[in-house]
């Protein structure tokens, strides 16, 4: 019989040796295979804030047509922000991602008059003021025949992103340009409303300051959210306004006919997308056809969730479903976005490992990319040669959007019998089929298309993109669908 202190030491081993599989275990898993390296720069959820939202609306004559009328995409936003940015709306809404002490929501009329006397950013709905953002519904916001109350003015949109203007307005004192808006205990979320043309040194400016506030604060999320509505009114040429404009009235269904409007919303990404994902439930039928581009340093690739039932386990003779590559797992937040294929003996025996197989019903980690685009296969770049995409196609996109692909091996030699391959979209190639078919050049004027829309959504990716490449090495993937090959 072993003494009582050999069976303790020999129950401290075992303990012990417990414990050390389990920290082994966990450490390799930490080290699994990955898909993404998040790398995002954010905030701890429990520091408490105060909120100042501050929403601006073009004022400019250009968006008259959209408030004709009694009924439109454009009036009913209005409407849905008016109930969604009052402050014990956004405080309770915000509550769950970040603790909010004070919500602050200032409103302002954006645009300038050079003429004398000057016009420039009215504050409204402020108190003691006769003016109201509900007016943006109206026609006498924007056509200038109330100018007492609101006069005719030019498009000025970097308004919004001048602190130290609307600091003036509002009456506060202007803290150090080198300060974090944060540091003070404070956030600002900006909500800009406009049909969006601006001429080539407002892209520049209005870019610029968008630039500098994210380098400020790098955790600083922009959306620019496109809808097209119902307009009967004037477009005017960015280039010479007074001179080329042409009158628009449309007709039918807007989604085909109606004239693009958009928000462009800028502010700290947890409230940034808190405050998308309750616009859009208010906005029913409305968003389903609505457009959408992120902006932020250090951008969540969106991957897609890849479940057992959207590939069988066996879809050829010699292929076959696979749980590790090389010995190794997916991490386990990222097992669904991996789908590892091992091929035995392909091409010999009469087996065919080079047939298509189909992705079918994959949902993805966000969904709003996939408003208005239509994917082709060249869109996507393959890794490695020996796998190829013949086909993606969107499904359901109005109520709960899927991606659908055709992947074939073609046959050509892989560089290792185990071998990690990407397909991958970038940013810049997704702006380009979100907007292409809403742009236009200033010399075609037309009511369904934006002039240098694609101007202005280039110029802003390339400076997130240079900043970002500034402060990483990671490139701008928009979407990554992430495969494992293992030949036995």
């Amino acid at each position: 019989m072993y003494p009582k202190s050999h069976f303790c030491l020999n129950n401290f081993c075992q303990l012990c040796l417990v414990v050390l599989v389990g920290v082994l275990l966990g450490a390799c898993n930490r080290g699994g295979l990955p898909c993404v390296e998040p790398d995002k720069v954010t905030r701890e959820t429990t520091e408490s804030t105060n909120l100042a939202v501050h929403v601006g609306v073009d004022g400019s004559q250009s968006m008259l047509g959209f408030a004709k009328g009694n009924s439109s995409r454009y009036i009913t936003v209005i409407q849905k922000l008016d109930d969604l940015l009052r402050p014990n709306n956004l405080k309770a809404n915000f509550s769950s991602v970040l603790p909010i002490d004070d919500v602050k929501v200032n409103y302002f009329r954006l645009g300038v008059k050079e003429k004398p006397p000057r016009v420039d950013i009215q504050q409204i709905q402020g108190t003691g003021q006769t003016t109201s953002f509900l007016d943006a519904k109206f026609s006498r916001f924007y056509d200038g025949e109330d100018e007492g109350r609101y006069p005719t003015v030019s498009s000025s949109l970097h308004q919004l992103l001048d602190d130290e203007t609307l600091s003036t307005l509002l009456g506060e004192k202007q803290q150090p340009k080198t300060d974090r808006e944060k540091q003070a205990g404070k956030d600002v979320m900006r909500i800009m409303i406009s049909d969006l043309e601006p001429d080539n040194s407002a892209i520049g400016e209005i870019t610029a300051k968008i630039s500098r506030l994210f380098t400020n604060n790098p955790d600083y999320k922009a959306i620019l959210l496109g809808i097209r509505s119902e307009f009967n009114g004037t477009v005017f040429s960015t280039d010479r306004p007074d001179e080329n404009r042409i009158l628009y009235q449309s007709s039918g269904d807007p989604d085909e006919t109606g004239r693009p409007f958009y928000l462009f919303i800028l502010g700290p990404d947890l409230l940034v997308d808190s405050f998308v994902k309750r616009f859009f439930d208010r906005l029913g039928e409305i968003g389903f056809s609505a457009r959408f581009s992120s902006f932020q340093y250090n951008d969540q690739t969106v991957t897609l969730n890849i479940r057992s039932d959207n590939f069988g386990e066996k879809q050829s003779d010699c292929t076959q479903r696979e749980s590790r590559l090389g010995g190794k797992r997916p991490k386990n937040d990222q097992e669904s976005q991996w789908l590892i294929l091992g091929q035995e003996r392909c091409g010999r025996d009469g087996s065919d490992g080079y047939k298509e197989f189909q992705l079918k019903d994959v949902t993805s980690s966000s969904s709003l990319f996939l408003r208005g685009v239509t994917f082709a296969p060249g869109d996507f770049k393959v890794s490695e040669q020996f796998i190829k995409i013949n086909e993606v196609s969107t499904k359901d996109i109005r109520s709960n959007p899927y991606l659908n692909f055709s992947i074939q091996f073609t046959g050509e030699e892989a560089n290792s019998d185990i071998q990690s391959v990407f397909a991958t979209l970038k940013k810049d190639a997704l702006d380009d089929l979100v907007w292409k078919d809403w742009d236009t050049s200033i010399n075609n004027l037309t009511g369904t298309r934006t002039q240098q829309l694609l101007d202005f959504v280039r110029s802003l990716r390339d400076r997130v993109s240079v900043d970002i490449r500034r402060q990483s090495n990671q490139t701008q993937d928009a979407i990554r669908l992430c495969l494992g090959y293992v030949r036995k």
